[in-house]
């Protein structure tokens, strides 16, 4: 059986779902130490939110520090949300594809 170029090979590559050797080590470290990141990022979370709270109730609040501490918020919200969720394609809308659509200009020389 001859292979073209560009064709699969039976059997080749990385079975799906196999985790990568550095993935294991890292989950089995973490094990050991009795680390779970995804409990200390829930904790940090609450921690960041009774900060904002502090800050919002003072008399003159410092805009910069809660803009700060929500943008911690927005950060830690997205890094959980891979534990959870897949990242889903953005849909492009008609603006994307009239982009993509055929233009022919024409110029005519007197």
């Amino acid at each position: 059986m001859a292979i073209k170029p560009g064709q699969k090979l039976p059997g080749a590559g990385r079975p799906k779902g196999s985790k990568q050797i550095f993935s294991k080590d890292s989950v089995k470290k973490l094990e050991e130490l009795g680390f779970d990141p995804i409990e200390k990022m829930t904790e940090l979370y609450e921690e960041v939110k009774e900060k904002i709270a502090i800050e919002e109730a003072k008399k003159r609040p410092s805009v910069v520090a809660i803009n700060g501490m929500l943008s911690t918020l927005q950060k830690i919200s997205a890094d959980l949300m891979r534990y959870g969720y897949g990242r889903t394609p953005e849909e492009k809308g008609d603006a994307e594809q009239e982009k993509k659509s055929d233009t022919t200009i024409s110029i005519k020389l007197n």
